[in-house]
């Protein structure tokens, strides 16, 4: 990781942009190279074909997609069962970043892409902050979006999985009542049965929407999670064996586990897919006892008994190898995939070596032939290795160009069974450096006493996953990673690409004090700066989709500090521009 300060030391940090700057702890992401073949095949489904649309089962979909690693797979679960006709997705608040609520948000919009749905399911950004008391609802419009959908003109009604904190549901509640009778929620929340208790995660992120849902009377199924929801755990080489391969959003999701950095997780938001399952196509995976519903308190989440509250269900034990085996069979096996399914990388260490992985083994001996192997435009081909069973690199004559699409042809590769892949086995693709989420940032100052800054250590892996952001420096509340000098005049500069996802016309604004320049695409677009003190600046610019050049310099001349980036991502309300929307090249 490489980053210099004053010359003499080298770090990379990773800034995500709330209310503080704050330094992003994440494992390298390898990113490779989808083609066009792998992300078609990921809408394939299996099985029957899909039903009447009168038959299928209304859906919405509530989740702080980006909290772990499990909201991914809970989200892929529900896209891919025939029978759910997916009304939209709702990102809902964690509240362990000033971002939650826009990283899930985004992190949804990541996996819609990967299965080849953006666009076609809409998706909506909920409250950032939980709702102050029970009766108050955050207006979001996550909240809206509910309350449309569940009083569409439809007999139909409007199944809520709700895999986080119940912000947005108890919000579209709150805000129009009628929805009473035409929704059903599931919710993935709350811990011991029946005492409750406020340890559960997703619960303490709300309570008092908590409290308001339980106690409204409402069509609800509760799946607490230490008494049902956690006998769902996995290990990643069992994730890897059955998912490997399968399409582009199943190796994405291997990856997020590879990046979690634990070998066993509990999978815990798809038990409300399969709980719906249960409810409307008769599947047979939990036991669901029928009990009055309780008073919460809101202060500790126990429950107090009533009696004579209204009828509610709750999960008290679940079948781990049902519904993993039904997770996994929504996925195409390999043998399916039009031969060969194919993922590129370029190499990091080498701009001369490209990676071919195979979904099926590969014939040795055929793929040992360089005439197996055409680049256009014309690259030679020097050597083939065959790295493992499925993966083959290429050891080519020139490095490729980033700015050039090629062509890769596999005509001669053959299958352990010698059957010639074909003609159709041509490829284009672009190499495109390796990149990680967020920016490159180099420190200066008037003096060197910063190489006194504290710098995280990274091989301690256990403490290091996904979505874990550490107030390293430039927050004056955490006084125990700040040094003294720190107080003293000193510039950031925050340099990567900015991923822009549609093309339309942007503000681009920054909350800054003391002072801060973007520019982009080489040139200047906002300056705020008022001498001192924190100052607002804004900008409109028209953008194309994709990857566009940006640096950000930031000045410190003693006192607070405080950096806040914002667009008005198309459609929506301005908000905060998610650090995983930057990125970096590795060097």
């Amino acid at each position: 990781m490489r980053q210099r300060i004053f010359g003499e030391v080298e770090v990379e940090w990773r800034f995500a942009f709330g209310h503080d700057m704050r330094v992003m702890m994440h494992p390298n992401i390898r990113v490779i190279l989808l083609m066009a073949s792998s992300v078609a095949l990921a809408l394939r489904p299996t099985g029957n074909p899909a039903p009447a649309e009168s038959s299928r089962v209304r859906v919405l979909l509530d989740t702080d997609t980006f909290n772990e690693m499990d909201d991914q797979f809970f989200v892929t679960y529900a896209l891919m069962e025939p029978r759910f006709e997916i009304e939209g997705i709702c990102a809902t608040q964690y509240r362990v970043t000033e971002a939650s609520v826009d990283e899930s948000y985004y992190e949804a919009r990541r996996i819609l892409n990967l299965m080849g749905m953006s666009g076609r399911i809409p998706l909506r950004m909920g409250s950032d902050t939980a709702m102050p008391d029970p009766q108050t609802p955050r207006s979001s419009p996550a909240s809206r979006f509910i309350v449309e959908r569940a009083l569409a003109k439809d007999p139909r009604p409007l199944h809520i999985l709700a895999v986080g904190a119940l912000t947005n549901v108890a919000s579209a509640y709150l805000e129009n009542k009628k929805i009473r009778d035409r929704i059903r929620i599931i919710w993935l929340g709350g811990s011991r049965w029946p005492e409750g208790a406020l340890s559960e995660f997703n619960a303490v992120n709300d309570r008092a929407a908590v409290k308001c849902i339980i106690e409204a009377g409402l069509d609800l199924t509760q799946i607490p999670t230490e008494t049902c929801a956690q006998q769902l755990t996995t290990t990643f080489a069992e994730t890897e064996r059955r998912l490997r391969h399968r399409n582009a959003v199943a190796d994405y999701l291997i990856d997020l586990y590879r990046d979690y950095g634990h070998d066993q997780k509990v999978i815990w938001d798809i038990t409300a897919v399969a709980c719906l399952l249960q409810q409307t196509e008769g599947k047979r995976f939990f036991t669901i006892t029928d009990v009055p519903a309780p008073r919460v308190d809101e202060a500790t989440l126990k429950y107090i008994p009533n009696p004579e509250g209204a009828r509610m269900k709750v999960c008290t034990g679940l079948d781990r190898e049902k519904i993993f085996a039904d997770f996994y069979a929504r996925f195409p096996p390999t043998a399916d995939l039009d031969p060969p399914y194919l993922t590129l990388a370029c190499s990091r260490d080498d701009p001369r070596a490209v990676t071919l992985t195979f979904n099926e083994d590969l014939d040795p001996d055929s793929v040992r032939s360089l005439s197996g192997f055409r680049l256009q435009p014309d690259v030679p081909v020097r050597a083939v290795q065959l790295v493992d069973a499925r993966t083959v690199r290429l050891q080519l004559a020139a490095s490729l160009d980033p700015s050039t699409a090629y062509t890769v042809a596999c005509s001669e590769v053959r299958d352990v069974a010698r059957n010639p892949v074909g003609p159709r086995n041509t490829f284009r693709f672009q190499p495109q450096p390796e990149m990680h989420d967020g920016l490159r940032a180099t420190l200066y100052a008037a003096g060197s006493k910063l190489t006194k800054l504290p710098v995280p250590e990274l091989s301690d892996r256990a403490a290091v996953f996904r979505g874990q952001t550490l107030e390293l420096w430039l927050s004056n509340s955490r006084k125990s990673f700040i040094e003294s000098s720190l107080k003293a005049m000193f510039v950031v500069i925050l340099e990567g690409n900015l991923e822009v996802p549609f093309k339309h016309e942007y503000e681009i604004s920054c909350y800054a004090d003391d002072a801060a320049r973007i520019e982009l695409d080489g040139r200047l677009l906002v300056e705020a700066d008022l001498g001192a003190g924190s100052v607002r600046a804004a900008s409109r610019v028209h953008l194309d989709k994709g990857l566009h050049p940006v640096r950000i310099s930031f000045l410190q001349r003693g006192g607070q500090y405080l950096l806040n980036l914002y667009w008005n991502f198309p459609f929506h309300e301005k908000q905060r521009i998610p650090w995983n929307y930057f990125c970096f090249a590795a060097r």
